[in-house]
């Protein structure tokens, strides 16, 4: 089930974080986990620099400088992520999931399309790509919303709503047309729901009701 931070003592609900909750942070990071990823990150860099070196007269770097920008704001982002209670995430859903949608409609006005679709937006040095930041935003606001129900997880009703506020972001995804990223907020948003304590015939019942109206 996943825990009721209202029932949490203050010291957890708080928002700031002292000297000692920063290092009990820093302890339970999985040090082996982020070492991997740092080792396939910079893996990768070096595979980019030697396959492109030669695609871009004049800028050999090219390829290479745009995707350790990349790896260097998603490292910024991380750090951030990290400090932040997810407390605060759980008292916010609303907010993520109304930005969540937002970032999939700033698409539809202000990207490019590609070969028919419209993903990617052009930010200069690197591209942007809402609909993969749209995944964990998702996320963590349908488990807002869960957690806000409490008890009630289990009910009809509840599970209803929750499936019903998933389908907006994926339909906005699958008409980019981008269906891989559509599968995988689905099957996100169902996994939530099995962890919030749902059960799978509830959750295949409605998901089968969906199906058979749509489309």
């Amino acid at each position: 089930m996943i825990a009721d931070t209202r029932h949490r003592p203050a010291g957890l609900r708080s928002s700031s974080l002292g000297s000692s909750d920063i290092g009990a942070v820093l302890r339970r990071l999985d040090w082996l986990l982020l070492l991997a990823v740092a080792t396939l990150v910079g893996y990768g860099l070096w595979a980019i620099g030697g396959i492109t070196r030669f695609d871009v007269p004049g800028n050999p770097d090219y390829f290479v400088t745009r995707q350790a920008t990349a790896a260097a704001l998603g490292t910024a982002a991380m750090l951030v992520a990290i400090f932040i209670p997810p407390s605060l995430y759980l008292r916010h859903w609303r907010f993520l999931y109304a930005g969540t949608i937002g970032v999939m409609l700033f698409v539809f006005a202000f990207a490019e399309a590609v070969r028919g679709s419209k993903r990617w937006i052009d930010l200069g040095p690197f591209q942007f790509q809402p609909s993969e930041f749209g995944k964990l935003f998702f996320v963590l606001a349908i488990a807002g919303f869960l957690v806000e129900r409490g008890r009630r997880v289990g009910e009809l009703g509840t599970v209803a709503t929750a499936i019903g506020l998933g389908l907006v972001p994926i339909c906005l995804v699958f008409v980019q047309p981008d269906l891989g990223t559509a599968l995988l907020v689905g099957v996100a948003g169902l996994f939530v729901l099995f962890l919030a304590g749902v059960r799978w015939r509830l959750i295949g019942l409605l998901a089968a009701a969906v199906a058979g109206v749509a489309p």
